[in-house]
Protein backbone atom coordinates (compact mmCIF):
# COMPACT_ATOMS: atom_id res chain seq x y z
CA UNK A 1 0.00 0.00 0.00
CA UNK A 2 0.97 3.66 -1.03
CA UNK A 3 1.62 5.84 2.11
CA UNK A 4 2.75 9.05 2.50
CA UNK A 5 5.64 8.09 4.94
CA UNK A 6 6.92 5.64 1.71
CA UNK A 7 6.54 8.20 -0.51
CA UNK A 8 9.12 10.00 1.52
CA UNK A 9 6.42 12.70 3.35
CA UNK A 10 6.59 13.63 6.88
CA UNK A 11 4.88 15.86 8.93
CA UNK A 12 7.39 19.22 9.58
CA UNK A 13 7.44 20.41 12.97
CA UNK A 14 5.95 23.21 14.22
CA UNK A 15 8.75 26.13 13.49
CA UNK A 16 9.17 24.48 10.05
CA UNK A 17 8.99 27.60 7.00
CA UNK A 18 5.36 27.08 5.64
CA UNK A 19 3.16 29.44 3.07
CA UNK A 20 0.61 30.29 4.85
CA UNK A 21 -1.56 29.67 7.86
CA UNK A 22 -4.49 27.98 7.89
CA UNK A 23 -7.17 28.08 10.81
CA UNK A 24 -11.34 27.66 11.41
CA UNK A 25 -13.69 30.05 13.08
CA UNK A 26 -15.30 28.70 15.78
CA UNK A 27 -18.42 27.60 15.53
CA UNK A 28 -19.31 25.06 18.40
CA UNK A 29 -20.59 27.09 21.33
CA UNK A 30 -20.40 24.02 24.08
CA UNK A 31 -16.39 23.62 23.35
CA UNK A 32 -16.16 27.38 24.47
CA UNK A 33 -18.13 27.20 27.56
CA UNK A 34 -20.40 30.46 26.88
CA UNK A 35 -17.63 32.52 25.85
CA UNK A 36 -18.67 31.89 21.79
CA UNK A 37 -18.14 35.34 21.03
CA UNK A 38 -15.34 36.46 22.84
CA UNK A 39 -13.51 33.27 21.52
CA UNK A 40 -14.44 34.92 17.60
CA UNK A 41 -13.01 38.04 18.36
CA UNK A 42 -9.84 36.15 20.15
CA UNK A 43 -9.79 33.68 16.89
CA UNK A 44 -9.43 36.78 14.83
CA UNK A 45 -7.25 39.18 16.86
CA UNK A 46 -5.23 36.12 16.48
CA UNK A 47 -5.08 35.95 12.32
CA UNK A 48 -4.79 39.87 12.24
CA UNK A 49 -1.57 39.08 14.20
CA UNK A 50 -0.35 36.40 11.75
CA UNK A 51 -1.69 38.01 9.05
CA UNK A 52 1.70 40.77 9.16
CA UNK A 53 3.91 38.28 9.06
CA UNK A 54 2.53 35.47 6.23
CA UNK A 55 -0.72 34.69 4.60
CA UNK A 56 -3.62 34.07 7.21
CA UNK A 57 -6.87 31.86 5.61
CA UNK A 58 -9.83 31.67 7.78
CA UNK A 59 -11.92 28.79 6.74
CA UNK A 60 -15.77 29.98 8.12
CA UNK A 61 -19.33 28.27 7.44
CA UNK A 62 -21.54 30.22 5.17
CA UNK A 63 -23.44 31.55 8.04
CA UNK A 64 -20.29 33.02 9.66
CA UNK A 65 -18.75 34.62 6.43
CA UNK A 66 -19.93 38.36 7.35
CA UNK A 67 -18.86 38.18 11.12
CA UNK A 68 -15.24 36.38 9.83
CA UNK A 69 -14.88 38.89 7.90
CA UNK A 70 -15.35 41.71 9.42
CA UNK A 71 -13.46 40.96 12.64
CA UNK A 72 -10.87 39.37 10.81
CA UNK A 73 -10.46 42.44 8.18
CA UNK A 74 -8.83 42.67 4.56
CA UNK A 75 -6.16 41.38 5.49
CA UNK A 76 -7.05 37.92 6.66
CA UNK A 77 -8.65 35.98 3.63
CA UNK A 78 -11.94 33.79 4.69
CA UNK A 79 -12.99 30.77 2.53
CA UNK A 80 -16.49 29.56 2.71
CA UNK A 81 -16.05 25.66 4.04
CA UNK A 82 -18.44 23.58 6.06
CA UNK A 83 -16.77 22.59 9.41
CA UNK A 84 -17.72 22.28 13.13
CA UNK A 85 -14.99 23.26 14.83
CA UNK A 86 -12.40 26.01 14.98
CA UNK A 87 -9.56 23.56 16.80
CA UNK A 88 -8.13 22.96 13.17
CA UNK A 89 -5.47 20.62 14.56
CA UNK A 90 -8.17 18.15 15.26
CA UNK A 91 -10.41 19.01 12.34
CA UNK A 92 -8.37 20.32 9.28
CA UNK A 93 -5.80 18.67 7.04
CA UNK A 94 -2.66 17.79 8.00
CA UNK A 95 -0.13 19.12 5.82
CA UNK A 96 3.26 17.02 4.89
CA UNK A 97 6.59 17.45 3.33
CA UNK A 98 9.06 15.66 1.24
CA UNK A 99 13.17 16.65 0.87
CA UNK A 100 11.77 17.90 -3.03
CA UNK A 101 9.69 20.96 -2.07
CA UNK A 102 6.70 18.43 -2.65
CA UNK A 103 3.59 19.06 -0.15
CA UNK A 104 0.49 16.86 0.53
CA UNK A 105 -2.80 17.39 2.63
CA UNK A 106 -3.86 14.34 4.58
CA UNK A 107 -7.47 13.83 5.27
CA UNK A 108 -7.79 11.87 8.54
CA UNK A 109 -10.46 10.49 10.67
CA UNK A 110 -10.11 12.33 13.87
CA UNK A 111 -12.85 10.68 16.19
CA UNK A 112 -13.70 13.41 18.96
CA UNK A 113 -11.07 12.46 21.24
CA UNK A 114 -13.28 9.28 21.19
CA UNK A 115 -16.37 10.43 19.86
CA UNK A 116 -17.57 12.14 23.23
CA UNK A 117 -19.64 15.22 21.69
Amino acid sequence: MKTPKNRGFQMPAEWHPHRRCWMAWPTYGPAYFGRLEACKVAYANVARAISRFEPAVMLANEADLVIARTLCGPAVEVRPVPIDDGWFRDNGPTFLIDGRGASLGVDWGFNGWGGVR
